[in-house]
């Protein structure tokens, strides 16, 4: 949690630790994001004040290239304020103060619903199930569901080299699968195409007679992603 008031921070890691929750506390934006990218957090709980700015930086920065759940805590009841930081991909707004118990509950909840909602998330590329969207560095890639669903399968297995008759047994398991397999090769060159927008293009790696892999080098060398400006895309 990022939290500059240590009257009500305090407390409340204390409650969520008591719950079985760990906690990490930050004070400012610049400590919480640097927090946040060092160790994942599973849920995230901002001020919308913080001494260096708005907790709705804090937001707008972890949009970029993760799905995790953010509370934002606001001291203001104003509607306006409320549909702004929702819209930004807040998906609780709370208003102090609150009472303890509650706050302890509702992140309780979202986060035995998160662990039932799979998303795929490696250094800005993001997809999201709920949405049928993939994301990288926050710019939507223009995939099909079958191109979305095939990356997600060689995401699910970084590093293990799939045949295409696997691959087609976890897209289409009511297929008749001699019969689709020719198919993957055609979807993975609109794929490749797609992930070239964005210099992804060699993201997946063809194994000679065997079939297709993600490999974890290619993961990590997204760590630090290149900055891809709007008219890349195009």
């Amino acid at each position: 949690m990022i939290i500059s008031d240590q009257s009500f921070a305090e407390p409340l890691q204390a409650a969520l630790e008591d719950a079985g929750h760990p906690v990490q506390r930050a004070t400012s934006v610049m400590t919480g994001l640097t927090l946040a990218r060092e160790v994942p957090p599973s849920l995230v709980v901002v001020d919308a004040v913080l001494p260096d700015g708005p907790g709705r930086d804090v937001l707008r920065r972890l949009r970029l290239n993760s799905t995790v759940p953010v509370f934002v805590l606001t001291a203001c009841d104003v509607p306006e304020e409320t549909v702004e930081l929702m819209q930004a991909g807040a998906d609780q707004v709370l208003v102090k103060p609150m009472v303890m118990a509650e706050m302890v509950a509702r992140i309780g909840a979202r986060l035995r619903r998160s662990q039932h909602q799979a998303h795929l998330l490696s250094h800005g590329l993001v997809v999201w199930p709920q949405r049928h969207l993939v994301t990288f560095q926050g710019y939507p890639l223009p995939l099909t569901k079958t191109e979305r669903q095939l990356l997600t399968v060689l995401l699910q297995r970084v590093d293990q080299p799939l045949s295409r008759s696997a691959i087609v047994r976890e897209l289409w398991p009511e297929k008749e699968h001699s019969r689709q397999s020719n198919v993957i090769d055609a979807h993975m060159t609109t794929l490749r195409a797609k992930l070239g927008l964005v210099h992804l293009q060699g993201l997946i790696t063809t194994v000679r007679r065997v079939g297709y892999v993600i490999r974890q080098a290619s993961m990590d060398e997204l760590m630090e992603p290149p900055v891809i400006a709007l008219e890349d895309q195009d």
